[in-house]
Formats: structure tokens, C-alpha cells, sequence
């Protein structure tokens, strides 16, 4: 069995799980040492090295980081959570989802006809930090004015949603921030300074 997972996503993000319930998993499986790196948040650190501890499971603070270049994902493991160039950066962010999922919830409206408001994305958010795609294709499908258009369009499932009317070169898709690969592996020796001095543990 596998005892290392360093790239696990919670509902700060676009898991499924809560960083504690990662953490009960974790222990469930007898995992040795799990991190959690959330896409472009780290609003659910806390909460998850808390839950490590009282478990006694050694956990690693990250992120996964958004860059610019062939849509890439970079990850930053042992991180300190708290240091305001990242505090900074992730508020950009947040921000960013957020503007860019109320224009693709207009394209939506606009381009396909799809019943949907921002009230509906914001429920199935409600646990999470970050506003992503998934959100609003589960809000759209669980409308029942969308359902006659969606069995027309065989759209059975997430992936055929995906496929149809928000692929990343489609006409209702908005791009967020994304900080270039250079930015990114500069900003994580930023994020790791008080971990690399002994100021902050991994659990």
C-alpha cells in the first residue's frame, strides 16, 4: 500500500473531501505522510494540519499553483501558510475565479440558453474557498428547467458537460490569473522561508 500522497485536493478547492475528513482517510488507510495542496488557496491548511496532529499523521502544508505556460500546474510542498506574499497572491486569485466564473455563467446563459444564476453556483460552493468549473456545471444540471436541453445534447455526466460547453477552447470558457512558471518558482522560496528556518513544523 501506498503511505505518501502529497498532491490531495479538499473542498477549499475542488475535492471532494474536507481537509479533516482527508485527514480521517488518511488514517483509515494508515497512510504515513499525506500534504495538501489545493488549486491556487490555502484556506484549508489549517484546518488540516490541526486534524493531522490530533491524529499523529505527519502532514505537509502546499499548494498547487496555476502557471501560464501549456496550462501547467506546479507544486509547492512545506509551505508556510501564513506569509503574506502567498496571502496576497491567493487573494488575486480568488478574486480572479470569481470574475471569471460569473462571465462563463453569462456565456452560458447567453450562448446555450442554460438556466443558472450566481445564487445557484454559490450553494454548491458553499463549503468551498474557491469558486471552479465544477461548481457551476453541477448547479446547471441540477436545475430542472436545463434537463430537456441536456438530454437533446446527450449530456449524461460532468465529462460530457465538459466536452460540450466548457473545454478550455470552447466560446463560453473565461481563462483566471495565472502567474507565469518563472513567477511561480520564485514565489514558492517566498512561501518557504519560515519552514526552511525553523519557524513553522510539518506535524
Amino acid at each position: 500500500m501506498n503511505k505518501f500522497d502529497l498532491q490531495i485536493q479538499s473542498i477549499a478547492s475542488d475535492g471532494a473531501h474536507s481537509p479533516s475528513e482527508i485527514v480521517a482517510m488518511a488514517e483509515e488507510a494508515k497512510m504515513k505522510t499525506i500534504a495538501l495542496t489545493d488549486h491556487d488557496t490555502v484556506a484549508g491548511i489549517e484546518e488540516f494540519l490541526s486534524a493531522a496532529h490530533e491524529a499523529g499523521i505527519q502532514a505537509i502544508p502546499g499548494i498547487e499553483l496555476s502557471v501560464e505556460e501549456h496550462n501547467m500546474h506546479m507544486l509547492g510542498l512545506g509551505i508556510n501558510a501564513a506569509s503574506p506574499t502567498l496571502v496576497q497572491k491567493t487573494e488575486e486569485f480568488r478574486q480572479s475565479r470569481i470574475d471569471g466564473s460569473k462571465k462563463m455563467i453569462e456565456n452560458l446563459k447567453t450562448n446555450e440558453g442554460f438556466a443558472i444564476e450566481w445564487e445557484d453556483v454559490l450553494a454548491e460552493a458553499d463549503k468551498s474557498s474557491t469558486i471552479t468549473r465544477p461548481h457551476i456545471v453541477r448547479a446547471i444540471m441540477k436545475r430542472p428547467e436545463n434537463q430537456a436541453k441536456l438530454r437533446a445534447d446527450a449530456v449524461r455526466g460532468k465529462s460530457d458537460f465538459f466536452t460540450k460547453y466548457l473545454s478550455d477552447t470552447g466560446r463560453n470558457f473565461v481563462s483566471r490569473a495565472h502567474i507565469s512558471a518563472s513567477d511561480g518558482i520564485a514565489l514558492i522560496p517566498a512561501m518557504v522561508d519560515d519552514f526552511v528556518a525553523g519557524r513553522i513544523d510539518i506535524c
